[in-house]
Order: structure tokens, then C-alpha cells, then sequence
């Protein structure tokens, strides 16, 4: 068996031996013997793949479970991790929405450990060695400082995979705030909505938070019949058999055997999905959201083609040729990702539409100003915030949605 698969398709080989666990809070992953959790990542689970413990079989972003005073290792020695540097944070997808992580110096309770930077929070190892400074969180109570080591640890993910493979990192957390029972999350710190819950147990392995709270905030991406065949995903409503496309994107002679034929399916539905995707309204006011509405798309075409290729099985890591296609493959997949989440971040920033589609029908009705997705349903969610909220026509929510009308007064 090729290297190749074996670093990528770790979690399915787990999967044969393990049940599965952390699938919710009623099914929680536990940590090995040494308490340790094994990280890798499934490129094929999502639009930026998943994480996945070795502990916990083939569920993606499990739930797991962590009890206070106990220092839990998070283990990302296996290769897949490269562009997956893991963070902690007291709400889903931390430093990507701007919420508190597991910092020295942040509490949610209240503690005095913000005096002395001693609050919870992860310490960061490259071969065995400590990247941070004074602070110490292996001790109860945790020794106090500002450099926990963070800083070192994710740049170094984004180094050249065969620099960043020559080194083993690790990240070790000890809980020790006894005021706050509420959730964390473990996330990757490089792209987003890769958040997953930790439920906080006691001694007794008791539940201290039984609801999932705080939020998620979003659903985890299942991708289609069509696209768990491909690798890829967003593509199953753009097949051929669709019609959005007229094509072809792949031309064929007739002789291709049915491992081609399936592979040229898949190339036909991605091709599409960029076509339509591509289709998009000329910005009037700023050319860098056009840039970014035909960019996105682009990219994710990009993710889904290297994806393909590396769901074929054809390459081996042990043939020079082979690994250097690999490694390009690899970069396509993390690195375009990444910067499809840099553009997310600048429309959502500049309160632009995250796509506008040439096909989208006219808003009918109030909508929030460049975001027509968010109606008169959706500023009724949260009141009172979203009554003076500024619509596409310049008018305020509670002024042009009847329903607000009375609760916005």
C-alpha cells in the first residue's frame, strides 16, 4: 500500500478496528490510556476537510470529553495535520470570529487569574521542547506568563511540508478554572468553521454542562453521494445529467475504461460548479469584490481537481515524480483554502454578499443592506439589535418589516 494512503486515509483504516464516538454530547470521546488524542485530518469530509482522533474511529470533529486538573496531550505527529495547527477557545472557531480562546490572561469566570496571567490555556511543543516562555499550565495552579507558545507553533504550520514533517508538534491543555463548567472548542486555527465541542466531566465522568452551550454556530458540511465518490464536494448538483452546463469540459474518444469515465464525471461536475460559480454581478462600487466573487470559486475548483486526483489512489509517495505531484496536490488543497477563507473574511468584513449570483432573483421585500439573504425573518431573530439594522433602500428594519413594527418600539 502506498505511504500516500496510508498518511490520508488513516481515519477509514481506524474506523475497521474502532467503533465510533464523539458523534454528540450522549457519545463522548474519550482520550487514550496516557490521555492523549490523536489528530489527523480527512481532506475528502468537507469543502476544508475535518479533523479526526484516532480515539474517537471515523466520526469527524468529535465531541470529546476532558476533565479539570488533568493535563491532556493533543498529538499531531501524523502528516495530515500540515496547515492544521490546533487551537482552543471558550466559543466555536476563536481568533476566525473574534471570540476569547484559552488565553493567560482570559477568563469567563471571573478568576483572578487574569492578575497574574495564569488562566487556563494550551502549551505548544515542537520535538518534545516547550515554544512558549514562562507560562506553565502542567502545575496546579499554572505559573503565570504571557508567551504560551502559540506564536511559534501555527506559523511553522505554514512551512514547506517536507520543513514542517521534520518536526513533531504537540499541544498539552490542563483545565484548572473550577468556576467555569461551560463548553470549549478545539479548532484549527488556520481555516475556519473547524470547531468541535469539549464537554467538561468530573472525577466521576459526570457531565458538568449538559446542553451545548455555547453554540456551534453553524452545520457541519456533508458532502453528496456524488461527491464522496469524487473526493470532492459541492459538486453532485452540477453533473452533466443537470443540464447548467452545456460543455463539454472533458472530451473522451469513446475507449476509456470506467476508472476514467468516473473520473471525467467528476471533472465535468467541478468544471461546472466553477462555471456557474463564476457567473457573477460586476461590483459598481469596489472591483476587489468581483476579484473575490470569480476568485472563490476558482479556487474551490481548484481544491476539488487536486482532491480527485489524490481520491484516484495513483499516487505513490515512494516514486520521485509521484511525491512531487503529491506535494502540489497537498499545497493546492490547504493553501487555496485558506485564502478562500481570507476572502470570506474581507467580504464579511466590508458587509458584502458572501457570492451574487447573475441568476439570483430581485430581492423582493426589506433585505439588509448588500446582504439580500437577510430579510424581515431574519432581523426578527434577535430584537432588539437588528430593528435599526440599514436595508438594501435605505430604510431601518423596524420601519419596513410589519412584524417589527410593534416589537421594536
Amino acid at each position: 500500500m502506498p505511504l500516500l494512503r496510508n498518511l490520508l486515509v488513516a481515519t477509514a483504516l481506524v474506523a475497521a478496528s474502532a467503533k465510533d464516538t464523539g458523534t454528540s454530547s450522549d457519545d463522548l470521546c474519550m482520550a487514550d490510556d496516557d490521555n492523549t488524542f490523536h489528530l489527523m485530518w480527512d481532506p475528502y469530509a468537507s469543502e476544508t476537510g475535518y479533523f479526526k482522533i484516532k480515539e474517537c474511529g471515523d466520526t469527524v470533529m468529535p465531541t470529546i470529553m476532558m476533565k479539570r486538573g488533568v493535563e491532556y496531550t493533543f498529538d499531531q505527529t501524523d502528516k495530515s495535520n500540515w496547515y492544521h495547527a490546533v487551537g482552543f477557545a471558550y466559543f466555536a472557531d476563536g481568533a476566525h470570529n473574534e471570540v476569547d480562546e484559552l488565553e493567560p490572561g482570559i477568563t469567563q469566570s471571573g478568576s483572578k487569574c487574569v492578575d497574574d496571567m495564569t488562566c487556563q490555556a494550551p502549551m505548544y511543543f515542537r520535538d518534545g521542547d516547550y515554544v512558549g516562555g514562562d507560562y506553565n499550565n502542567e502545575k496546579v495552579p499554572a505559573s503565570g506568563g504571557e508567551d504560551f507558545g502559540l506564536d511559534v507553533y501555527e506559523p511553522e504550520f505554514f512551512f514547506a511540508s517536507e520543513l514542517w514533517e521534520e518536526s513533531k508538534y504537540v499541544a498539552k491543555l490542563t483545565l484548572t478554572d473550577d468556576k467555569y463548567d461551560g463548553d470549549l472548542f478545539y479548532f484549527c486555527h488556520i481555516h475556519n468553521k473547524m470547531s468541535a465541542r469539549i464537554k467538561q466531566v468530573d472525577d466521576d465522568g459526570k457531565v458538568l454542562n449538559e446542553k451545548d452551550e455555547p453554540e456551534l454556530g453553524y452545520e457541519y458540511q456533508v458532502p453528496s453521494d456524488f461527491d464522496k465518490k469524487c473526493g470532492t464536494y459541492g459538486t453532485g448538483d452540477y453533473q452533466e445529467s443537470s443540464g447548467k452546463c452545456d460543455g463539454p469540459f472533458i472530451c473522451t474518444e469513446g475507449d476509456e475504461t470506467d476508472e476514467m469515465k468516473a473520473f471525467g464525471e467528476c471533472l465535468y461536475a467541478m468544471d461546472c460548479a466553477m462555471e456557474v460559480g463564476m457567473q457573477s454581478i460586476l461590483n459598481n462600487e469596489n472591483p476587489i469584490v468581483t476579484f473575490i466573487h470569480q476568485m472563490i470559486p476558482h479556487h474551490a475548483n481548484a481544491v476539488n481537481m487536486a482532491k480527485a486526483l489524490l481520491k484516484t489512489n495513483t499516487l505513490d509517495d515512494s516514486v520521485e515524480e509521484d511525491a512531487d505531484m503529491l506535494k502540489i496536490v497537498m499545497e493546492i488543497i490547504n493553501v487555496q483554502n485558506f485564502q478562500i477563507n481570507q476572502m470570506q473574511g474581507y467580504l464579511a468584513g466590508g458587509g458584502y454578499p458572501p457570492e451574487e449570483s447573475c441568476d439570483d432573483p430581485e430581492p423582493t421585500g426589506w433585505s439588509k443592506k448588500r446582504e439580500p439573504s437577510k430579510d424581515c425573518e431574519w432581523a426578527s431573530e434577535h430584537l432588539p439589535q437588528r430593528c435599526d439594522v440599514k436595508g438594501a433602500d435605505g430604510t431601518l428594519a423596524k420601519d419596513s418589516c410589519p412584524e417589527l413594527a410593534k416589537k421594536c418600539k
